[in-house]
């Protein structure tokens, strides 16, 4: 709990990023960060929670306070595993240049996926970016391998694997009839609420053509995917909220740097809120 304003000792987000990181991995020690005010470094705060392996929250009035921490802690009280773990293994003709949802160590033929604690009825989405190299026609296979520790029955570690199959294919026609539309729409959320959180950041400096244009290109983007997938209750939040500040971009330009300040914090709390999935439904 922090105004985020690292001022005595280590002082960089970077290494104070890595002890986060290493306390989780090494300890199993979840970090979540509660930003209080207007003047603390959101991205800080951020960065210190996801690779942490905890959440992230915006205190911005008292009255907040009680029913975050109620939050953070009615969560401890449904956690069904520990310490999960999502590895995937591929071949050299893939490269994974992105992970969308949760920070990810990206090796040449492998990345890991740190999840921490997995809650009751909760659902983790991560997507993928692959790019290819080589490519030949034989099948592509991904091994996935999902670890964690049950701790609602056999107290036990407990070892999941997967193996994914990818078919090279010139068919058109094959290759409509197998879109998976869940993917499409989950790809879709990240990629324009990654667009979303651009904007907020480039509003931090008041320039409001450049923020302007890059939420007119994430409207188009949403648009477009609308061909292909249905408008969910969670792309239509998304989409509404994308259209708010596009009409919004006028009067902030106006307010105070303190109020401006605030804005942005909520609008990037709402941001990482759907990226993590912790939206209100």
């Amino acid at each position: 709990l922090s105004d985020g304003l690292a001022n005595v000792g280590v002082t960089e987000p970077i290494p104070l990023q890595q002890i986060a990181q290493k306390a989780f991995r090494e300890e199993g020690i979840g970090l979540s960060t509660f930003g209080v005010g207007a003047d603390y470094n959101e991205e800080l705060m951020q960065y210190l929670s996801e690779y942490g392996g905890a959440n992230y929250y915006f205190i911005e009035t008292p009255e907040q306070v009680p029913q975050i921490f109620a939050e953070e802690l009615s969560g401890l009280l449904t956690v069904v595993a520990q310490n999960a773990k999502l590895t995937l293994n591929f071949e050299t003709v893939l490269r994974c240049k992105k992970v969308y949802g949760y920070p990810a160590d990206i090796k040449s033929e492998k990345v890991e996926i740190n999840f921490n604690d997995i809650f009751s009825e909760e659902e983790k989405t991560v997507i993928l970016y692959f790019e290819t190299q080589n490519l030949s026609s034989e099948a592509l296979h991904i091994a996935c391998q999902l670890q964690y520790h049950d701790v609602e029955h056999t107290m036990s570690k407990v070892t999941e694997d997967k193996l994914l199959k990818v078919a090279i294919t010139q068919d058109e026609v094959l290759v409509k009839t197998n879109i998976n539309k869940k993917v499409i729409a989950e790809t879709t959320l990240f990629i324009a609420n990654e667009l979303l959180n651009e904007a907020i950041k480039i509003m931090d400096t008041r320039q409001v053509e450049q923020a302007k244009n890059k939420l007119e290109e994430a409207k188009r983007y949403m648009e477009a995917q609308f061909n292909i997938v249905d408008m969910s209750e969670e792309l239509q939040k998304l989409y509404e909220n994308i259209k708010k500040y596009l009409n919004d971009l006028v009067s902030l330009s106006e307010l105070s740097d303190g109020d401006l300040r605030l804005y942005q914090k909520a609008s990037k709390m709402e941001a990482y809120a759907m990226k993590r999935k912790r939206y209100n439904k």
